[in-house]
Protein backbone atom coordinates (compact mmCIF):
# COMPACT_ATOMS: atom_id res chain seq x y z
CA UNK A 1 0.00 0.00 0.00
CA UNK A 2 1.99 2.98 -1.50
CA UNK A 3 -0.77 5.76 -1.98
CA UNK A 4 -0.24 8.05 1.10
CA UNK A 5 -4.10 9.14 1.09
CA UNK A 6 -4.88 5.19 1.49
CA UNK A 7 -2.49 5.12 4.07
CA UNK A 8 -4.03 7.84 5.69
CA UNK A 9 -7.76 6.78 5.36
CA UNK A 10 -7.05 3.64 6.61
CA UNK A 11 -5.05 5.59 10.09
CA UNK A 12 -8.24 7.55 10.39
CA UNK A 13 -10.19 4.61 10.76
CA UNK A 14 -7.67 2.88 13.22
CA UNK A 15 -8.15 5.93 15.37
CA UNK A 16 -11.79 6.40 15.30
CA UNK A 17 -13.24 2.76 15.37
CA UNK A 18 -10.60 1.95 18.16
CA UNK A 19 -13.06 4.45 20.42
CA UNK A 20 -15.70 1.23 20.57
CA UNK A 21 -13.79 -1.39 20.07
CA UNK A 22 -13.51 -2.44 23.85
CA UNK A 23 -17.01 -1.58 23.69
CA UNK A 24 -18.19 -3.54 20.99
CA UNK A 25 -17.33 -7.08 19.73
CA UNK A 26 -15.43 -7.81 17.49
CA UNK A 27 -18.35 -9.37 15.28
CA UNK A 28 -20.46 -6.73 15.16
CA UNK A 29 -18.00 -4.01 14.65
CA UNK A 30 -15.98 -5.60 11.59
CA UNK A 31 -19.04 -5.14 8.77
CA UNK A 32 -19.49 -1.20 10.18
CA UNK A 33 -15.79 -0.77 9.56
CA UNK A 34 -15.49 -2.93 6.34
CA UNK A 35 -18.40 -1.17 5.01
CA UNK A 36 -16.84 2.73 6.18
CA UNK A 37 -13.56 1.95 4.78
CA UNK A 38 -15.19 0.60 1.53
CA UNK A 39 -17.13 4.09 1.58
CA UNK A 40 -14.21 6.01 2.15
CA UNK A 41 -12.40 4.22 -1.06
CA UNK A 42 -15.49 4.56 -3.02
CA UNK A 43 -15.05 8.50 -2.46
CA UNK A 44 -11.28 8.36 -4.12
CA UNK A 45 -12.94 6.33 -7.06
CA UNK A 46 -15.76 9.11 -7.83
CA UNK A 47 -12.67 11.82 -7.72
CA UNK A 48 -12.49 15.11 -6.21
CA UNK A 49 -15.27 17.02 -8.22
CA UNK A 50 -14.55 20.26 -7.30
CA UNK A 51 -15.42 19.41 -3.95
CA UNK A 52 -16.38 22.32 -1.41
CA UNK A 53 -14.46 20.60 1.34
CA UNK A 54 -11.23 19.31 1.30
CA UNK A 55 -10.97 15.70 -0.05
CA UNK A 56 -9.66 14.37 3.08
CA UNK A 57 -12.26 15.80 5.19
CA UNK A 58 -14.52 14.27 2.46
CA UNK A 59 -12.83 11.48 3.05
CA UNK A 60 -13.13 11.53 6.68
CA UNK A 61 -16.89 12.10 6.06
CA UNK A 62 -16.95 8.30 4.10
CA UNK A 63 -15.16 6.84 7.12
CA UNK A 64 -17.47 8.55 9.78
CA UNK A 65 -20.88 9.09 8.08
CA UNK A 66 -22.44 5.32 10.43
CA UNK A 67 -20.95 6.39 13.58
CA UNK A 68 -24.38 6.25 15.19
CA UNK A 69 -24.80 2.96 13.78
CA UNK A 70 -22.16 2.15 16.49
CA UNK A 71 -23.92 4.08 19.28
CA UNK A 72 -26.64 2.43 18.98
CA UNK A 73 -24.75 -1.07 18.65
CA UNK A 74 -23.00 -0.06 22.08
CA UNK A 75 -26.81 1.17 23.45
CA UNK A 76 -28.73 -1.94 22.37
CA UNK A 77 -26.20 -4.52 21.01
CA UNK A 78 -27.78 -7.54 19.44
CA UNK A 79 -31.52 -6.38 19.21
CA UNK A 80 -30.15 -3.24 17.26
CA UNK A 81 -28.16 -5.59 15.25
CA UNK A 82 -31.45 -7.90 14.62
CA UNK A 83 -33.58 -5.10 13.59
CA UNK A 84 -31.04 -3.96 10.93
CA UNK A 85 -30.99 -7.76 10.11
CA UNK A 86 -34.68 -7.62 9.47
CA UNK A 87 -34.89 -4.45 6.94
CA UNK A 88 -31.65 -5.55 5.13
CA UNK A 89 -33.32 -5.56 1.78
CA UNK A 90 -35.34 -2.88 2.25
CA UNK A 91 -33.93 1.18 1.21
CA UNK A 92 -32.16 3.38 3.62
CA UNK A 93 -34.89 5.63 4.58
CA UNK A 94 -36.98 2.26 5.59
CA UNK A 95 -33.85 1.78 8.07
CA UNK A 96 -34.29 4.74 9.34
CA UNK A 97 -37.82 4.56 9.72
CA UNK A 98 -37.46 1.48 11.59
CA UNK A 99 -34.38 2.50 13.70
CA UNK A 100 -36.55 5.84 14.42
CA UNK A 101 -39.86 3.32 15.53
CA UNK A 102 -37.95 1.39 17.32
CA UNK A 103 -35.31 2.82 19.56
CA UNK A 104 -36.69 6.37 18.97
CA UNK A 105 -33.48 7.91 17.54
CA UNK A 106 -32.09 7.19 14.13
CA UNK A 107 -28.07 6.55 13.55
CA UNK A 108 -27.74 9.75 11.83
CA UNK A 109 -29.48 12.01 14.79
CA UNK A 110 -27.07 10.29 16.94
CA UNK A 111 -24.04 10.51 14.33
CA UNK A 112 -24.79 14.12 14.27
CA UNK A 113 -25.34 14.46 18.09
CA UNK A 114 -21.67 12.52 18.78
CA UNK A 115 -20.03 14.68 16.39
CA UNK A 116 -21.32 17.52 18.01
CA UNK A 117 -19.58 16.33 21.22
CA UNK A 118 -16.72 15.53 19.38
CA UNK A 119 -16.16 19.20 18.32
CA UNK A 120 -15.90 17.78 14.26
CA UNK A 121 -15.58 20.66 11.93
CA UNK A 122 -19.02 21.35 10.55
CA UNK A 123 -18.83 19.96 7.21
CA UNK A 124 -18.08 16.42 8.85
CA UNK A 125 -21.30 16.85 11.02
CA UNK A 126 -23.11 18.08 8.24
CA UNK A 127 -22.42 14.82 5.83
CA UNK A 128 -22.98 12.48 8.99
CA UNK A 129 -26.08 13.88 9.80
CA UNK A 130 -27.33 14.55 5.98
CA UNK A 131 -25.92 11.56 4.12
CA UNK A 132 -29.26 10.18 3.64
CA UNK A 133 -30.62 13.71 2.94
CA UNK A 134 -28.87 15.18 -0.17
CA UNK A 135 -31.19 16.69 -1.45
CA UNK A 136 -32.20 19.06 1.27
CA UNK A 137 -32.23 22.33 0.37
CA UNK A 138 -30.42 23.75 2.78
CA UNK A 139 -27.02 22.09 2.75
CA UNK A 140 -23.80 24.37 2.93
CA UNK A 141 -21.77 21.49 1.42
CA UNK A 142 -24.37 19.57 -1.26
CA UNK A 143 -21.57 18.23 -3.38
CA UNK A 144 -19.70 16.67 -0.28
CA UNK A 145 -22.88 15.25 1.16
CA UNK A 146 -24.06 13.79 -2.44
CA UNK A 147 -20.24 12.25 -2.64
CA UNK A 148 -20.86 9.98 0.39
CA UNK A 149 -24.78 9.10 -0.13
CA UNK A 150 -23.29 7.52 -3.60
CA UNK A 151 -20.57 6.31 -1.99
CA UNK A 152 -23.00 4.74 0.70
CA UNK A 153 -25.10 3.30 -2.18
CA UNK A 154 -22.41 1.34 -4.47
CA UNK A 155 -20.44 0.27 -0.73
CA UNK A 156 -23.80 -1.38 -0.25
CA UNK A 157 -23.90 -3.13 -3.82
CA UNK A 158 -20.83 -3.52 -4.61
CA UNK A 159 -20.86 -6.68 -5.28
CA UNK A 160 -23.96 -6.80 -7.40
CA UNK A 161 -23.63 -8.43 -10.53
CA UNK A 162 -25.04 -5.03 -12.05
CA UNK A 163 -25.89 -2.03 -9.61
CA UNK A 164 -29.33 -0.46 -10.67
CA UNK A 165 -29.33 3.32 -9.45
CA UNK A 166 -33.55 3.60 -8.00
CA UNK A 167 -35.25 5.94 -10.98
CA UNK A 168 -38.27 6.39 -8.91
CA UNK A 169 -35.74 8.07 -5.70
CA UNK A 170 -35.14 11.61 -6.60
CA UNK A 171 -32.36 11.81 -4.22
CA UNK A 172 -30.37 9.61 -6.71
CA UNK A 173 -30.82 12.04 -9.77
CA UNK A 174 -30.04 15.47 -8.28
CA UNK A 175 -26.99 13.78 -6.36
CA UNK A 176 -25.54 12.88 -9.65
CA UNK A 177 -26.83 16.06 -11.15
CA UNK A 178 -24.71 17.92 -8.30
CA UNK A 179 -21.41 15.45 -8.90
CA UNK A 180 -21.92 15.59 -12.65
CA UNK A 181 -21.58 11.97 -13.15
CA UNK A 182 -24.25 9.20 -15.12
CA UNK A 183 -25.79 6.68 -13.76
CA UNK A 184 -23.87 4.56 -16.28
CA UNK A 185 -21.02 5.53 -14.37
CA UNK A 186 -21.70 3.70 -11.35
CA UNK A 187 -20.60 0.37 -12.47
CA UNK A 188 -17.07 1.86 -13.81
CA UNK A 189 -16.84 3.35 -10.22
CA UNK A 190 -17.74 0.34 -8.73
CA UNK A 191 -15.09 -1.50 -10.31
CA UNK A 192 -12.39 0.80 -9.28
CA UNK A 193 -13.53 0.63 -5.65
CA UNK A 194 -13.39 -3.12 -5.77
CA UNK A 195 -9.80 -2.56 -7.02
CA UNK A 196 -9.22 -1.23 -3.71
CA UNK A 197 -10.78 -3.81 -1.79
CA UNK A 198 -8.38 -6.62 -1.10
CA UNK A 199 -5.90 -4.19 0.04
CA UNK A 200 -9.01 -2.98 2.65
CA UNK A 201 -9.47 -6.40 3.65
CA UNK A 202 -5.70 -6.51 4.44
CA UNK A 203 -5.23 -3.61 6.50
CA UNK A 204 -8.31 -4.66 8.15
CA UNK A 205 -6.10 -8.25 8.88
CA UNK A 206 -3.26 -6.15 10.36
CA UNK A 207 -5.35 -4.36 13.27
CA UNK A 208 -8.29 -7.16 13.98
Amino acid sequence: MSNPEEIKTIALSIGVFGAFSDRIAKTMLEPFWIHALTSAITVRAIGDRDQESSVEKVYFGALLHDIGKLVLTMIVGEEYIDALSACKDANDLATLRVEKDSFGVHHAQLGKWLSDRWHFPNELIEVIAFHHQPHRHTLLRPRSVATVFVSDFIAHNLHEKEIMVPDDDPRFAGSLATLGIQASDIDGIRNRAIRQEEKINEAFELVA
